[in-house]
């Protein structure tokens, strides 16, 4: 009877310790999952997507106003607003194309840089544009390059000519001649940057060899250009200092 007794208790201490033990584990899993849902990255609830902030023009006739063009994605499921806008000096400004974005819409923004404020050399800029979005509530854009006049850097390519001036009901193809003067085989490649639509830039098929000219087609259809015109392309070379140089796009004064 003794010996029923005490297995029976302990029976029952055994079935305590388990349960105890059962409980704890309980206990550390809802503990477990409550921080990882806490800690979990949130759904792309507060995204936005910025294309264009940053653009190197490289080498650029001085006394232009260069135009870098920037696109703001909404990607939250939220208004985007912008609330403020800094160009950064007088020699900068900025032109959106509206305030505001619903999910899933864009902004698009105009950055203009006269470039006779700024003087000859190398220039960097960074116009800053703030938004609603926790995500992206301080947007910092950059335009860099450098402002010269003909005969200042040696450059491993001529250009004729260096800009585009557009002349109404005139032929919308303009061809502009590239001359290799460097002792280097080159290729030539369009920077990636967004260009009018109506402004259509055909490079030159083959290498570039040294000594050789070849010549860079540009069809312009202005009849769609807008009224102020201020746009450019950039080329970049192969050469060892991975040489950019941009040429203005302007309709004639």
């Amino acid at each position: 009877m003794h010996d029923g007794n005490l297995s029976i208790a302990n029976f029952t201490l055994d079935n305590k310790l388990t349960l105890m033990k059962l409980l704890r584990l309980i206990l550390l899993s809802a503990i477990l999952i409550v921080s990882i849902q806490a800690t979990a990255p949130a759904a792309n609830t507060s995204a936005i997507e910025v294309i264009g902030a940053e653009f190197d023009f490289g080498y650029l006739p001085y006394g232009i106003t260069l135009l870098q063009r920037i696109k703001i994605i909404n990607h939250s499921d939220s208004l985007l607003r912008i609330t403020k806008l800094i160009p950064g000096c007088g020699c900068t400004r900025m032109v959106p194309n509206r305030w505001e974005a619903q999910s899933g819409e864009s902004l698009a923004f105009d950055l203009f840089l006269d470039t006779k404020k700024i003087g000859r050399g190398h220039f960097q800029k960074s116009p800053t544009i703030y938004t609603n979005s926790a995500a992206g509530q301080r947007i910092e854009t950059k335009m860099t390059g450098v402002a010269a006049n003909p005969g200042d850097y040696a450059l491993p390519v001529e250009l004729s000519p260096n800009e585009i001036v557009v002349h109404r009901n005139a032929s919308n193809s303009i061809p502009v001649s590239i001359k290799n003067v460097s002792k280097d085989d080159l290729t030539i490649k369009l920077a990636a940057y967004t260009l009018d639509p109506n402004i259509m830039i055909t490079l030159p098929p083959t290498q570039l060899t040294a000594g050789r000219t070849e010549l860079i087609k540009v069809e312009i259809n202005e009849n769609r250009l807008p009224a102020i015109l201020s746009d450019s392309f950039t080329i970049c070379l192969n050469d060892n200092r991975k040489t950019r140089i941009t040429v203005p796009i302007r309709w004639e004064d």
